[in-house]
Formats: structure tokens, sequence, C-alpha cells
């Protein structure tokens, strides 16, 4: 039981304690700012623990350096191999003998100084062009085809229906021995326009600026006129006597043995395609029969092109009949230029 003369007046509780004895330290304090200053004697075991060994053992605070062990026998735990520092450094800061190898190509490169090689693209394949392939994989038809002819002209009535002259031209076709797909080729952009020249040759003219098959009209029925008459008897004459200066000519080179005006050798007449000899090359035929040759065929392409020329200017002043020419062109033809008319 506590007694009265324990408590004191004025409060229900109170004990007489003692404050607790703060602990005095070895440190002066400053008035101001109440901190301990520091003495020679702590500065001087700091800094005897900084660079003595065996103190830094007593006390056991040693620090240690980041990625790198803080003594021989103590190794850290993630180390670098010589592989891995060599791959970090640049080309330019590397090992001479690792330059040498990565130059040569047989050194390990780091990823980020050497980009990676394009993928190489595998060769192309040779694409066939329908109907122009190989001649293996071509059928019956297209074979047919390729060796029939390159384009051809018909000749129509006006009073023939397109579809008649269609038809009668894939008969024919189917004869020569084109397929049906074949033969539709060939017609495809076939148009049948309505344009009237004055002449055949007028009409085959213009047919023959169009790329694909097509047709138009030409006038006949009319009669020619007394200057076309003179021109055309003239042009016949011409023309037979090109003909039989070609048949005089051609038959010169018959012989079994023949001998070169120009270089003199003398060469079977079986190896020799006139009018060229095989040794120099130069025209087996005289001077004179050449330039007779040339006159007649100028004379015959003039008087040609003057009947032309009439005829056009002299149909156009008439409306006689009409008669349709088809030109036809073969897109699968692959041989030499052999054209057909009808």
């Amino acid at each position: 039981m506590a007694r009265k003369s324990d408590f004191e007046e004025g409060s229900l509780f109170s004990f007489d304690t003692e404050e607790p004895k703060k602990k005095k330290s070895s440190r002066p304090t400053t008035e101001k700012t109440g901190r301990k200053e520091r003495t020679d004697s702590s500065i001087s075991s700091k800094a005897k623990r900084k660079t003595d060994p065996e103190e830094k053992k007593k006390t056991g605070r040693v620090r240690r350096k980041r990625g790198k062990p803080a003594s021989e026998e103590e190794p850290a735990l993630f180390t670098a191999s010589p592989v891995m520092e060599n791959e970090e450094k640049p080309l330019a800061q590397a090992k001479p003998e690792l330059k040498a190898k990565r130059k040569a190509g047989t050194g390990k490169i780091s990823k980020k100084t050497v980009p990676p090689e394009p993928a190489r693209k595998p060769a192309t394949e040779q694409v066939e062009i329908p109907g122009k392939g190989n001649p293996s994989s071509r059928s019956a038809g297209e074979e047919a085809a390729a060796k029939a002819w390159k384009e051809k002209f018909w000749e129509f009535d006006l009073t023939k229906p397109s579809q008649f002259m269609k038809d009668t031209m894939k008969e024919s076709m189917l004869a020569e021995g084109f397929g049906k797909r074949e033969a539709n080729k060939v017609f495809k952009g076939l148009f049948f326009k309505e344009k009237v020249c004055n002449t055949k040759a007028q009409a085959i003219e213009y047919l023959l600026t169009v790329p694909n098959s097509y047709a138009v009209k030409y006038k006949i029925g009319i009669p020619p006129s007394p200057q076309m008459e003179k021109l055309e008897k003239r042009l016949h004459e011409k023309e037979e006597k090109l003909k039989k200066c070609r048949e005089e000519q051609a038959g010169k080179f018959k012989a079994d043995f023949l001998t070169c005006p120009h270089c003199k050798s003398r060469i079977n007449g079986k190896f020799i395609h006139p009018p060229l000899c095989p040794v120099c090359g130069e025209d087996l035929r005289s001077e004179t029969a050449i330039r007779a040759l040339h006159s007649l065929e100028e004379a015959v392409k003039d008087l040609s092109k003057r009947y032309e020329d009439t005829a056009r200017r002299y149909n156009a002043k008439f409306t006689g009949g009409e008669k349709w020419v088809v030109h036809l062109v073969n897109p699968l033809y692959d041989g030499e230029d052999d054209s057909k008319g009808k």
C-alpha cells in the first residue's frame, strides 16, 4: 500500500522519479550546432582504417568495388571472359590478331558491328508464252498453227453475212490442222469496218497497218479509164520482159562447173546459190545483165505506182460495187514470214 506521504498535493498519482542519465560522449560539443567536434585522434583512426588492411580486418568494414574482386582469394561472382570482352570492343580497339581474323571473315564478330547478309533470291524461272513454248509441250493444233502462215487475205462478196465469212475461214483453218481454240485466237479482235477503199491495193495497204485481224471494203465493177488502160498495157509488157530476163540468167548457172569472173575460182555448180560466188561473195552475173535487170525492175515499180494512183483518183468519182477483203493475223506463228493471200 502506498502512503499519503508518498503522494504530492494536487496530483492523484505522482512518483518521484529520477531522470535517466545521458551517456556522455568523449567528443566535445559546440554551443551553436550541438554537434560533436572531431578530434585528431578520431580522424587519425579513420584514416588508419582506410589504409591499414589489418585494421580493416579487425573492424570488418571492407569496401569492395563493383565488378572487381576484393582480393585474389575472393574472385567476383561474374567475370567477363576474354571472348566476350573482344566482342564488346569495337573493331578499331580489338587486338591485331582478332582484327585480321575479322577482316578475313574467320573471327567471331558481334551482331551489332556486322549487318546480316541479305537473303538470296531464287533463280528466276522461265515463263512459257502460251502457244510459243517448247515444241514438246504444244498440242497438235498449236503445232500446226505455228507452222501454217503468219497472215492471210480473204475476199467475199458484199452480200455475204459476217458469220458466213467466219465459218468459211474457220473450216479452212481446221482443214489445215488448226484446233478450234487456235482458230478462235486468230479471230480475236476481228472487226468488219465500214470503210470503202478505191482499189484492192489501197485496202491491203491499210490492213497491213492494223496489228490484228481486220476487214474493210474496196470498190469493184468500175470500168477503167483510157489512161488506166494504157498504163496497164505498158505494165504487162515490162513484167513479161523482166520475167524473161530472169529466166535467161538462171539458165546460165545450170552447168556442172562455173568460173567466177572476179576471183577466177572454178566452182562446182552444186555448191552455188546464184547470184553470189561462195569464195569471194561477188555477183556471178555480168555487169550488163545486172544493169538490164535493175532497169526493168525500176520500170515495173514506177508503172505500178502510176497505175495505182490513177485508179484511186478515178474510182473515187464513182460508187460502183463493193467487196470485202479480210486480213487474218496468226499470233501463234513462229516461223519465217510466209503470208498467203486468197
